[in-house]
């Protein structure tokens, strides 16, 4: 029951009953005093029923059994039975009485409301189920062992992102896996020469013609042993990698010019 805690087991309408009884009993011992039977029996039953529908030390109990319905004792004969005393402790009991009993049957009349949820308990409105997560896009087809796959896009990337080898150091020659003794001679402060055997300058549109255009013979050795890299059977992309790596130290204009003409092969 809201505002009330009754015993385990009692009935909240027999326990309102058993009250209205008493407070309709109340008006009828109002004007009597401490000493009548009528009121002393009313008495024992008001407490046995909050005893009864409370239990025995329900606050509202205890604070019943604690009235004093009447003012000191006599000390000799002569005192009246019910003095003024008496009256006045009388009344201001039966008033305490009627506020525990009325307090109580309020209590008892009051619906029941059912208790707030708990803050951050609130219940969330129905709300439709997500739809189910995009299907991952299917794996490319693994390559063929020893062939060799250019994209351009993949590869130009791949070769941007990944670290280049540390320089050669100072005093060794810079050779590549195809040097011959022809092709022995300083690399010029220029880079790749690129020169017609005219004497004029002449674009180069495949690899061959950019071999055959370069002057320097390091370099030239270099570019023959990529073409030889990217022609073979089962040439792999880290040997392709590896000679570009060293023309990338010797000319990096050459291997902005050489990508494009791999990829075209």
């Amino acid at each position: 029951m809201a505002g009330l805690d009754l015993a385990p087991g009692v009935d909240p309408a027999q326990a309102l009953k058993a009250l209205e009884t008493m407070l309709g009993d109340l008006e009828k011992v109002k004007p009597l005093n401490y000493r009548h039977s009528l009121f002393t029996r009313w008495k024992q039953i008001v407490q046995q029923a909050l005893s009864k529908f409370l239990g025995p030390e329900h606050p509202q109990t205890v604070a019943f059994s604690q009235l004093v319905f009447h003012g000191p004792m006599p000390k000799s004969p002569m005192d009246p039975p019910v003095s003024d005393k008496d009256k006045a402790a009388y009344d201001a009991a039966m008033t305490k009485t009627a506020e525990i009993l009325y307090g109580i049957q309020l209590a008892l009349k009051q619906p029941v409301i059912d208790a707030p949820p708990a803050l951050g308990e609130a219940p969330s409105p129905d709300l439709p189920a997500p739809p189910p997560p995009a299907p991952a896009a299917p794996a490319p087809p693994p390559e063929a062992p020893g062939k060799i796959v250019f994209n351009a896009a993949d590869t130009v990337g791949r070769f941007a992102q990944s670290a280049p080898p540390p320089p050669p150091a100072a005093g060794n020659e810079l050779r590549s896996t195809h040097d011959f003794e022809r092709h022995a001679g300083p690399v010029p402060a220029g880079g790749i020469k690129i020169v017609s055997r005219s004497g004029t300058s002449t674009p180069t549109s495949t690899l061959e013609q950019m071999i055959d255009a370069t002057e320097d013979p390091q370099q030239k050795a270099l570019l023959v042993s990529i073409k030889d890299a990217v022609d073979a059977p089962d040439g792999t992309w880290l040997a392709v990698k590896n000679a570009l790596a060293e023309l990338w130290w010797a000319n990096r204009d050459a291997v902005s010019k050489l990508l494009p003409l791999i990829l075209r092969r």
